[in-house]
């Protein structure tokens, strides 16, 4: 087997089931070293409780703690321990607070330092001890730290901050809208932490440099993030818009999307708060509850005066909170003062909340030209590549390729088709290099 180099060898068997790596580990000493990196890569503490307890009320036996306490002495043995390179500690699974569970865990927590090459570790639902999260700053690989529902048992007292975690991804999740603890976190964690996320019960996949506040009621949560992470390009916000002026100030800000049920002239009133126009933010992607005007229009691309991708989503909750009418708003868009030459994608749709159908084919603007619209912009904004304009009861859409040797141009006003080109045009509106959304949405 010497003519099969090892890094071959493993990449065969990270395509086995378990069931066959461990017959295979059986074969030889060569096979069994190189399977122990596969087999025992993860260590998911709630895997194996979660036969613990058949009924509630049952007590636990001291012969099933010693199993467990076995099996926990097995994954930190010697042997084991420098092969586990993620751990999933869950004991919700399994236990109440009739268990013992504090007695577990402070066995694992005495052994965790022999998980040298420790990577990854998911807490959830369970109480630290201060000792415990110093024993973290100790861990030398450790990069992602994921915490749900966590916190430090009353009274410890939490690291000198001279012991930080070296991560490159901290995750703090609650179920509750006020996340008390955080702070005490903060410290711990260098300024060089590029992906940072706090939130409220689900979230969606991670994006790159991306720093995701939902669900801040108070501005002093916000403002301690601040000074630890001073590396964001990417800004994910849903929370009060009250408080996304003190983000927007950020050097390193390029892209920002928010989504939010506040209205379009809180979001202006937020921007107008800054001391300069933002020239380094370049994508806008926000949704409001309420309809749009053109003065607003006007002060957003006064403070963002180098944007090239804005997508607006206006969401009122009546039909008659489209006022002004969404055509009366774009017949006016390529007149609007101070707008950025350097436009490459222009998406505004208005959408309504309380299910009415749409208006009939005669209600609509009949003097609004949109093909003059959008020639009057592309000589304003010679990069233009996408216009995307969709009144509820009507689309306009217009696309061309980066040489404009190639154009599209679509206006709908028939409601039977309205749908049917939203839809078509959906797959052209998620391209990489013109839309900046979730991975899972």
């Amino acid at each position: 087997m010497s003519v099969f180099s090892n890094e071959l060898l493993l990449r065969i068997f990270v395509h086995l089931d378990r069931r066959t790596l461990r017959s295979v580990a059986l074969a030889n000493r060569t096979f069994s070293r190189l399977a122990r990196t596969i087999l025992f890569s993860h260590f998911a503490v709630s895997r194996y409780i979660t036969c613990l307890k058949k009924h509630k009320n049952d007590p636990v036996s001291a012969s099933q703690l010693l199993q467990l306490s076995r099996y926990l002495d097995f994954w930190t043995s010697e042997e084991i321990a420098p092969h586990v390179r993620s751990c999933e500690i869950s004991p919700q699974r399994w236990a109440d607070d009739q268990v013992a569970v504090p007695q577990l865990l402070a066995t694992l927590f005495d052994h965790i330092e022999r998980f040298a090459a420790l990577r990854r570790l998911e807490l959830s639902n369970i109480q630290l001890t201060g000792l415990a999260v110093s024993t973290l700053t100790r861990l030398p690989m450790l990069s992602e730290l994921l915490l749900e529902s966590c916190e430090v048992a009353n009274g410890d007292s939490m690291p000198s901050v001279s012991n930080v975690l070296r991560l490159c991804h901290f995750l703090y999740i609650s179920k509750y809208v006020s996340i008390e603890g955080l702070e005490e976190w903060l410290p711990l964690l260098e300024p060089s932490v590029h992906e940072f996320e706090r939130f409220q019960d689900w979230l969606p996949l991670l994006e790159p440099s991306c720093l995701r506040v939902l669900h801040t009621d108070a501005a002093l949560h916000i403002s301690a993030v601040i000074p630890v992470f001073p590396y964001v390009h990417d800004l994910r916000f849903t929370g009060p818009i009250r408080a996304l002026s003190l983000f927007l100030a950020r050097d390193t800000l390029m892209r920002i999307e928010t989504d939010d049920e506040d209205s379009l002239d809180d979001f202006v009133i937020e921007l107008q708060r800054l001391p300069s126009p933002l020239t380094n933010l370049i994508h806008l992607t926000a949704s409001f509850s309420s309809s749009c005007t053109a003065t607003a229009l006007e002060a957003i691309f006064a403070s963002l005066p180098r944007l090239e991708h804005v997508q607006i989503t206006f969401a009122p909750y009546a039909v008659d909170r489209l006022k002004p009418a969404p055509a009366a708003i774009l017949s006016k868009l390529s007149c609007i003062p101070g707008i950025s030459p350097h436009l490459q994608l222009v998406s505004l749709i208005w959408k309504c909340l309380d299910h009415v159908k749409p208006r009939t084919v005669d209600s609509i603007e009949s003097d609004c030209d949109f093909p003059a619209v959008r020639a009057e912009l592309v000589a304003q904004c010679p990069d233009l590549e996408v216009l995307w304009l969709d009144g509820r009861d009507f689309i306009f859409c217009w696309h061309t390729q980066a040489d404009n040797m190639d154009e599209t141009e679509v206006m709908v006003t028939d409601p039977g088709d309205v749908e049917g080109v939203r839809f078509g045009w959906e797959a052209l509106r998620q391209l990489p290099h013109m839309v900046y959304e979730d991975d899972d949405a």
